[in-house]
């Protein structure tokens, strides 16, 4: 399977994801990971749209739905032991998830899948529920060693050159405006300039590589 045939892409909550095949699409809604209320787009299409309107896309119900079971005493369940059956099934879904993401995606390595899963966790790429994680767990989200030491080389070797440049671009117009203000404060010599093109690059390395290789998102921004 080319490349070239990977022309699909889905939501899931508020994340984007692909881009996959025609075949990965269908053998997703077989397994639920894609259901018919999730939308779904390719180029040619003018907006997203329901995973239903794509003809072939999801399975056909069954014709035949066999009636509910008798509720007697053997066979009824507490409220409590439907709610455990969704909850589970929920993480089943996740689990799914994940796994399919790591097939699709063999070149990411495991901490990498680490760092990725603690994105999502964190509410994705805007980090909306970073504050709810612990200290240590925030921390690997936001902070990148390599990043840190090599800046925008680390960004070119992981193949973000464009995010590279603007990213430099922030930070030198940043150190700019910072030592206009020290001279004019009178500050001489400071250092804190120092750190802000690192800083950057550390603590957007990890966000910036989750948004290419899951979102699919290379872009400038």
């Amino acid at each position: 399977m080319s490349q070239q045939d990977k022309v699909w892409w889905y939501t899931t909550g508020d994340r984007q994801l692909g881009p996959y095949s025609a075949a990965e699409l269908k053998a997703m809604t077989k397994l639920g990971t894609i259901v018919s209320t999730d939308y779904v787009w390719r180029e040619g299409l003018a907006k997203w749209v329901l995973a239903s309107s794509i003809k072939g896309l999801i399975p056909p119900a069954p014709s035949v739905v066999p009636p509910p079971l008798p509720m007697t005493q053997n066979n009824s369940i507490s409220f409590s032991q439907a709610a455990f059956m969704h909850t589970t099934n929920e993480s089943a879904q996740k689990e799914l998830h994940h796994s399919e993401r790591s097939t699709l995606n063999p070149e990411i390595s495991e901490p990498w899948k680490q760092k990725f899963e603690l994105i999502e966790k964190a509410g994705g790429p805007k980090l909306k529920e970073a504050r709810n994680l612990p200290f240590k767990e925030r921390s690997k989200i936001m902070f990148n060693l390599l990043g840190s030491i090599f800046g925008p080389f680390y960004y070119l070797v992981k193949g973000m050159w464009k995010k590279a440049v603007v990213l430099s671009a922030i930070g030198v117009l940043a150190i700019i405006i910072l030592e206009l203000i020290f001279d004019k404060i009178g500050v001489r010599n400071s250092k804190i300039t120092n750190f802000i093109i690192p800083s950057i690059f550390a603590s957007r390395a990890n966000i910036d590589y989750y948004k290419k290789m899951v979102l699919g998102d290379n872009g400038w921004w």
